[in-house]
């Protein structure tokens, strides 16, 4: 299994009913400063200045497993933790309908070199670090294998 977080993010930003409801702009492999006016402008409106909804896509390191292995093969299963960020204005709504959107795009569908994404975790906080944004995280796992 490669990392699929550059396929689940191309899987997001080829759906135009989600590009509509992420007005700011979906992102991929940001460096460590994240969504900012300096590198993401798109993510905040060009009028009032303030936060659209948008959304990240990044992932953990690919982990083996076990659960499935064959030492002629080399096949051995693995999981990856696939995170997408959405993100909205601390003085707006909740990004609830992107979210959703994204449920629906991922939750059991595959992507090349995957068998299956399953939502594992959603996380409902501020981003201080923008100025306490509204931040809805989804974490998916995908399911893999390696060799074989």
């Amino acid at each position: 299994m490669t990392d699929c977080d550059e396929l689940v993010y191309d899987r997001l930003a080829a759906d135009g009913m989600l590009a509509a409801l992420v007005p700011g702009g979906m992102y991929y492999n940001l460096d460590a400063a994240g969504i900012n006016r300096d590198t993401t402008p798109d993510a905040y409106d060009p009028t009032t200045g303030m936060l659209r909804v948008s959304a990240v896509v990044t992932s953990r390191a690919i982990i083996p497993t076990g659960d499935l292995r064959d030492s002629d093969t080399q096949y051995l299963s693995t999981h990856q933790t696939i995170e997408i960020w959405v993100y909205n204005d601390r003085d707006s709504a909740w990004p609830t309908t992107a979210s959703e959107r994204i449920y629906a795009l991922l939750q059991d569908q595959a992507v090349t070199g995957v068998h299956g994404l399953t939502l594992t975790n959603t996380i409902k906080t501020r981003a201080p670090e923008l100025s306490d944004a509204k931040l809805i995280k989804l974490e998916f796992q995908a399911t893999g294998h390696l060799g074989g």
